[in-house]
């Protein structure tokens, strides 16, 4: 006979199992007090209250900021490039792609959201497409991209970095301060076109002399 189980919240009994239960260490039979359905409505009512919204950014904040948050943010990004990069193949295959996409797309990009998407798209592609032509230097190197999706780039650009104008981005690339690191929340800045390329340059000429230097003591 199979047992049941009695949610002390609903009264109603299910079969003692995974299925209808949560699993709790605490109970000797390792499951939950509440059954799924009431533990569910349960949390979503605490997450209305202003102190059920404010556990959940603070637990989803402190989520993100962990190894396993941030693994997960590379594989999304990794998928969310690749779903995107079908959908502009299907597109540009249709005759009202060919007609309206140069005009489109430069009065799309001369606002400050369209203008930011084409840098955002320009950094997926050098970080995860191998085909690219510096993607030796990005995701050839471990760069990534660890903004959750384009929506997360743009309020951290407009909202903490102060950005409200496109004509504040002309000119300027975004550079990553920590050369290792990713682009990310922590490791972001506007720099000039001008000193962006001095830097990189500077940055690789030293690396091609570390591994010069590496290659040699391996030879000796």
């Amino acid at each position: 006979m199979t047992k049941t189980k009695r949610c002390t919240k609903c009264g109603i009994s299910y079969p003692a199992s995974f299925k209808y239960f949560v699993a709790d260490k605490r109970n000797k039979s390792g499951l939950g007090a509440e059954c799924k359905d009431c533990k569910k409505i349960r949390t979503i009512m605490r997450h209305a209250t202003p102190d059920g919204k404010e556990a959940r950014r603070v637990s989803v904040q402190k989520y993100d900021q962990s190894e396993k948050g941030k693994e997960a943010q590379h594989r999304s990004n990794h998928k969310y490039y690749y779903t995107h990069l079908e959908q502009i193949k299907e597109y540009r295959k249709t005759d009202l792609c060919r007609v309206t996409q140069h005009k489109g797309h430069t009065t799309y990009r001369q606002t400050l959201r369209g203008h930011l998407r084409d840098r955002f798209y320009g950094m997926l592609t050098r970080c995860y497409d191998p085909k690219h032509v510096a993607y030796l230097y990005y995701g050839g190197s471990g760069i990534t991209v660890d903004f959750k999706d384009f929506d997360d780039f743009f309020i951290h650009v407009t909202q903490v970095m102060g950005v409200t104008n496109v004509e504040q981005v002309k000119g300027h690339d975004f550079h990553r301060p920590v050369f290792r690191r990713g682009y990310g929340p922590d490791n972001l800045e506007l720099l000039t076109t001008l000193d962006h390329k001095s830097l990189h340059a500077s940055f690789r000429l030293r690396d091609n002399h570390s591994r010069f230097i590496e290659e040699e003591n391996y030879a000796d």
